[in-house]
Order: C-alpha cells, then structure tokens, then sequence
C-alpha cells in the first residue's frame, strides 16, 4: 500500500479509519515544500464536518514548548538572560517552590527547600523538579487534601504551575510545566506583555505568520475554523468530545508557553523551516546549534520516561528507540533510526496527536497533525511514523 492509499484510508470512514481528519506536510533544508496533504474532515458530526486543509487552524498543545524556548533563547541573545542564571528573582513563585518529599501520619504534606535553585537551562530542558499533577499520583493526592481541580487549564500560569516540585532541580527529568514558567520570564523581560505580543513581533512576523493565537476569542477568522474535539472511545470509535483544552470560546486567562498556541500546519511548519534551513530569522546559529546538542548531563531519568508504558509512547513521539536525550525544545536522537531518522533529529509532540521533527542530517522537518484524543493514541503515532518513513525513504534514497 503507498503511503497516500495508507493515508485515504486511515481518514476515510469506514473499519480502518483512524481519525476523521489529518495533515502531513515535510520540507527540505532549502525551504522547498517537499509534500503537503490533507485528508478528511474536521469532525465527526455530518452537519459540522468541513473539509480539512492544510490552512485549518488547531490547538498544537505542547508544540507550542518549540515556540517558547525559542522566544527565551532570544532572551539569552539579547543579553536580558543567562543559561545559567537562577530564575528567584524574576520568578519569585518559583523561587518558593519546595519538594515534596511524602505525606505525614495526618495526611499533611511534607514539604522541604531544594538544594539547589532553578535556573533557565532547567526550565528549558524540563529538569526543573516540576511536572504535570496529572501525571504524579503524589502531585493528584496534594491537590485533593487542597480540595482543587487538577490542571485547571482556566488559572493563570502563577496559579496553575505551582505545585511542589518533586525531584532536586537539574537531578531528573520530567514532562512538565517547565515551559509555561520560561513563558513567564519572556513576558516579565518585556514590560509584562502578553506572551502572544512578544511572539508576534518576533517569531510570528517574522516569518509570516497570521493564522496564529493563544487567544481564538481575539482571533475571528481562526476561531471560526477550528475542528471539533474528537475522541477514540474504549470500543475503538471515534466520537465528538468537548475539548480537552479550553474551548475557543473562552478566555484564556495566560498565554500558556507550553501549550496554549493555535496555529495551522502550513503556519508551524514555517517555524521548522526556518531551524532547518538555519535562516537566523529567529535565531543566531550558534544559538540553533545548542538547540541540537544533548543537554543533559545525565539523560537516565528521560530514558527511564522513555520505557514507561504509558508516557513513553507520547514522549518518544512514537519512535521505537532506546536511545535520547533532550535538547533545546524537544527530544534527541542519539542513534540513527532505520527508515525514520538520523541521529541528531529533533522532535516533540501535542495532546491531540501532533508530531513535529527536523532531521538535519537528512535535511528534512515535517509534521503530522490531528485533533483527536487520547494523547498518544496508538493508531495515530502509526500513521506519523508510517509518513515520516516516506519522507526518510525520499530524502535517503541516494544513501
């Protein structure tokens, strides 16, 4: 089967439907579009479903991290940051942040001050001591003894993101709200301004960018494309869900840096484009070569994410490899990948089956994008891998 009958059938309905619609675009180094496709439709619902294109607006989820670290590393260009510098005085509610060491006889949280502060490399490689209270039963008991929601996407960032750390800043690692923080300092280094603002004059701009917003309310045009919120049931059918993310209709209340952007495919891939072909629009290339150098001292704890049966599939993008580290705004390959990627490719992904990568030594990025639930849905990460293999398969044929 070629890879578009794979792709028509995957998104037509029918027994082999995987979701009701997706886009899959690659470029080469030179910036040339190299394939751009998109199949199905923008929900399940007949009378909603429109077709989907390359220019429907999606919520990106947690591509937007690729978007806020490249917003902070232009802070370390201009001088306002440092890799190094501790994060305490510009980020005081982070600087309060204590480790959750357990739970005491009467349930009360035991609580004690970290060795060592956070600085901006820590919250740009996620090694911060911070994660996600969904993902960390310890994080899921603290906010039931406070009575609160868990990931309460309507708080802002000083609310949402301050639960207790649970690991010593820069000794593990941890999918986590890292980002949202390193927002947060791109914001403050610029007169409070909203992130988005920031974004926009110098990441959006740019590189032509319009169809693009933390805040759909502000952004008619956008909001009035977006896709329906689809989920894959336990049965294996693909149903209408509410969003997982706030819908497009309320405000945000922050601009989420590590997950609040909606962008369309052709919009993002501009965004990788300009990483891979080196253009400096957004950054210096020393600068982009930090982003694909390994950054941890000690990658064990992202390997051990890696193995995990559940996380592990969505933090590996799903890449069947046992070989990571993290660099500059996502995963590693340390090793080359047969038939999918050399070594040195950067890669991350989005809640609702977004995957992004760029694969220099192949002189290659690309996507696939989606809006269907579960994060790491099993059946969508196939279909990633199955184009990512076609665009490997044509970028490598000479090798």
């Amino acid at each position: 089967m070629t890879w578009g009958e794979r792709f028509q059938t995957a998104t037509a309905p029918g027994p082999n439907q995987i979701t009701p619609g997706a886009v899959v675009m690659a470029a080469d180094g030179a910036g040339n579009i190299i394939h751009s496709e998109a199949r199905g439709v923008t929900s399940v619902e007949p009378d909603r479903a429109r077709p989907m294109t390359v220019d429907t607006p999606l919520w990106v989820a947690s591509c937007t991290k690729l978007l806020t670290t490249i917003a902070t590393l232009q802070m370390v260009e201009q001088g306002k940051l440092r890799l190094d510098m501790e994060v305490n005085d510009l980020l005081p509610e982070v600087g309060a942040l204590q480790i959750l060491t357990g739970f005491g006889p009467n349930k009360q949280p035991q609580l004690r001050k970290p060795a060592a502060p956070i600085t901006v490399h820590h919250l740009l490689t996620q090694q911060s001591g911070m994660t996600y209270d969904f993902l960390d039963a310890r994080l899921r008991k603290w906010r039931e003894l406070r009575g609160e929601e868990m990931l309460d996407w309507e708080w802002p960032v000083h609310e949402r993101c301050t639960t207790p750390l649970v690991y010593e800043p820069g000794q593990g690692w941890a999918y986590s709200v890292s980002i949202d923080w390193a927002g947060k300092l791109v914001e403050r280094l610029n007169g409070n301004c909203r992130l988005g603002d920031y974004m926009r004059k110098h990441i959006f701009e740019p590189l032509g960018m319009t169809m693009v917003t933390f805040r759909p309310l502000e952004h008619d045009q956008l909001r009035a494309q977006l896709p329906d919120a689809t989920e894959r049931s336990s049965t294996g059918k693909l149903v209408p869900t509410q969003p997982y993310f706030r819908g497009p209709n309320q405000d945000p209340g922050d601009d989420l840096g590590g997950g609040g952007l909606y962008c369309t495919p052709a919009e993002f891939l501009k965004v990788l484009v300009s990483l891979l072909a080196d253009d400096e629009k957004l950054l210096r290339s020393t600068t982009v070569k930090k982003m694909f150098t390994p950054q941890l001292k000690d990658p064990r704890a992202l390997l051990a994410v890696t193995r995990d049966p559940e996380l592990g599939p969505m933090v590996r993008a799903g890449v069947a490899s046992e070989d990571w580290q993290y660099g500059y705004g996502g995963t590693l390959h340390t090793a080359d990948v047969p038939g999918v990627c050399r070594r040195g490719t950067l890669s991350w992904q989005g809640m609702p089956n977004c995957y992004w990568w760029i694969d220099r030594a192949s002189a290659t990025c690309g996507l696939y994008m989606s809006q269907l639930m579960p994060a790491g849905d099993g059946p969508s990460m196939d279909l990633a891998i199955d184009f990512r293999r076609e665009i490997f398969r044509r970028a490598n044929a000479s090798i």
